[in-house]
């Protein structure tokens, strides 16, 4: 009889409860020399999971099934192939397919009788049901200690360090995030803009990784900078919490809240508008060609000081179409300023009122005369 020996080993859990590959190995032999079966191929899969047949060593075992080098899939025991009830199914019919028996060294089981099949279905929803159980266990765990205040993922979020389960401020890096939560406020460089300043200056994030856009809104965005821990941001959503005072503060609270007004207006506005020097590029038409303006700028040096100007040029006259000379940005904003200063408030706001009550007026009395009417 060709045997092909199957062995599996995931955590060091296991290697202490005795299915380290040696102890594997040791028992599967001895069971063959008792059987007198030949041993033609190990298929070893060291610190993988049994939570689907994606693993390299039983891939590789599939084959040789395929091409009929062994006649018997021995294993250690049933978990050591498979913990998942489809997995099991779909590896017996691939076994019977090819005509290979299955054993267990430690278990009894014969595929080929349908009473062997049945108890074998049944011993693997067994181990499905373990694994699953072990899983809900370990998530209601890591719930509750979140609950508590306590931090449950193994890396720290950027500015922290990790003592036990309680996050400490690691003064470094948290003198980093004050710059970052400072710059951003300034509100002329965005997220991208920072993050590359940040990557170009040589900084790396606590997993020695660029710090890219994406990390840049994590950091701006996550409450654990105020202290507050949330849970379930990304996964599990319809379970959201969050936990104050579960960490030291690196940003004040109304900074923070700041922050956030900002990072709301800029996903409205393109980014390119939100922190452009431009303010009225989105706002001017040609009143000659009804174009809008490009913005440009100049610079001039005097005396060693630079000066720069901005203008608004009218896209129509780029494209040959009108004669509107540029105009200067500080002319606008003079002439912008001597507008609102022309504009009496009080009057304007009087006059809607005024507008607003007789509207009401007039609903109401065109409302009751249509009830006499009913009425009548």
């Amino acid at each position: 009889m060709r045997i092909a020996c199957y062995l599996r080993v995931s955590t060091s859990e296991q290697a202490d409860e005795g299915y380290s590959i040696a102890a594997q190995k040791n028992r599967l032999e001895a069971f063959c020399t008792s059987q007198g079966w030949d041993i033609v191929r190990w298929y070893i899969d060291e610190g993988i999971s049994a939570k689907d047949t994606k693993r390299p060593e039983l891939q590789s075992m599939l084959n040789g099934v395929r091409k009929k080098v062994f006649d018997v899939v021995l294993v250690y025991r049933l978990d050591r192939l498979t913990r998942s009830v489809l997995d099991m199914y779909q590896l017996l019919q691939e076994f019977e397919q090819h005509n290979v028996k299955f054993k267990s060294a430690t278990e009894v089981y014969d595929t080929t009788t349908a009473t062997g099949r049945l108890f074998l279905t049944l011993i693997a929803s067994l181990a499905e049901w373990e694994r699953q159980n072990l899983g809900e266990r370990v998530s209601f765990g890591m719930e509750e200690k979140a609950k508590q205040g306590k931090w449950t993922v193994s890396t720290p979020p950027f500015g922290y360090s990790k003592e036990g389960e309680e996050l400490v401020i690691n003064e470094s890096e948290a003198a980093l995030v004050r710059r970052i939560y400072r710059t951003y406020l300034e509100g002329s460089k965005g997220m991208s803009k920072i993050a590359m300043e940040l990557t170009q200056a040589g900084y790396r994030t606590n997993s020695n990784s660029l710090f890219t856009a994406a990390r840049l809104k994590y950091i701006l965005t996550n409450p654990i900078y105020i202290g507050t821990l949330r849970y379930n941001y990304r996964v599990n959503t319809e379970n959201y919490f969050e936990v104050e005072n579960a960490a030291p503060p690196i940003i004040d609270k109304e900074d923070f809240e700041r922050v956030q007004a900002l990072v709301d207006q800029r996903a409205v506005l393109h980014p390119r508008h939100a922190t452009s020097p431009y303010i009225f590029s989105t706002a001017l038409r040609c009143q000659r060609c009804r174009s809008r303006f490009s913005s440009r700028f100049s610079q001039t040096k005097r005396k060693g000081t630079t000066y720069v100007s901005r203008q608004y040029m009218c896209i129509g006259k780029k494209q040959g179409i009108c004669d509107m000379p540029n105009i200067s940005q500080n002319f606008l904003e003079i002439q912008f300023l001597k507008w609102l200063e022309s504009i009496n408030f009080d009057k304007e706001s009087k006059m809607l009122s005024t507008d607003a009550e007789k509207d009401h007026t007039e609903d109401i009395e065109r409302i009751e005369g249509e009830i006499k009417q009913i009425e009548g």
